[in-house]
C-alpha cells in the first residue's frame, strides 16, 4: 500500500467514528434540536449525502461507464425524493407540544392529572441518567398509542418541568388520548 493508500483509510476511519458520534448523539442523547453543535453535524452529514453522488459520476481517469451512470440516476432520484415538500409524504408533519410535571422515584408509573397547565406524570425511575426522562417518554408513547421515537424532550432534560413534542398527532387528538388519564 501507498502512502496516499494509508491517507484514504485514515480519512475513512475518521468518517465512520465521526458518524458513529453523531449517531450515539441523535438517538441516545436525545440531543436539543436547538444546539449548536447539533445543527453543524446536521448540516455537515446532509451535505455530506449530497456529494455522495458527485464522486460516483466519473470512473477512473473521468471516463464514464453505464454502471456509473446508473448509480448517478439512482442517487439524483434519491435527493429529488428526499427534497420533496412535507405535504406530498402521508405523514402529518403537525406536532404539539405538552408541558409535564414529572415526579421521579414515585410508587408506580402513571399519569396522575393536571397540576396547573401542565400534566402531572409519575415514573419509579430515578432522576438519574436520564432514566425518568425515558420512563415518562414510554409511559406517554403507551397512553398516546405511538411509537417512542415520535416523542422528544424539548425542553427540561435536567428540571421536574418539562416541555415534550408529540409529532404527527393533532391537540385534539393528543387531548382525546389523555382525557381517559385526566
Amino acid at each position: 500500500m501507498t502512502a496516499l493508500d494509508y491517507l484514504l483509510v485514515l480519512e475513512l476511519l475518521m468518517l465512520v467514528s465521526a458518524f458513529i458520534l453523531w449517531l450515539i448523539g441523535e438517538v441516545f442523547a436525545r440531543v436539543d434540536a436547538q444546539d449548536e453543535l447539533c445543527q453543524v453535524m446536521r448540516a455537515f452529514w446532509s451535505e455530506f449525502g449530497r456529494t455522495r453522488s458527485l464522486r460516483f459520476s466519473t470512473g477512473l481517469f473521468g471516463a464514464r461507464s453505464d454502471a456509473v451512470d446508473e448509480r448517478a440516476a439512482w442517487f439524483s432520484k434519491r435527493r429529488e425524493k428526499r427534497d420533496e415538500p412535507a405535504a406530498a409524504t402521508s405523514m402529518p408533519s403537525y406536532a404539539v407540544k405538552l408541558a409535564i410535571k414529572v415526579v421521579p422515584g414515585s410508587s408506580r408509573d402513571e399519569i396522575a392529572g393536571r397540576l396547573g397547565d401542565a400534566i402531572k406524570i409519575k415514573v419509579m425511575a430515578a432522576p438519574e441518567g436520564g432514566q425518568a426522562n425515558r420512563a415518562v417518554i414510554d409511559l406517554l408513547a403507551e397512553a398516546l398509542d405511538v411509537p417512542a421515537y415520535r416523542i422528544k424532550l424539548v425542553r427540561g432534560h435536567y428540571d421536574s418541568r418539562k416541555l415534550m413534542q408529540i409529532s404527527g398527532m393533532s391537540q385534539a387528538q393528543v387531548d382525546e388520548k389523555l382525557a381517559n388519564f385526566l
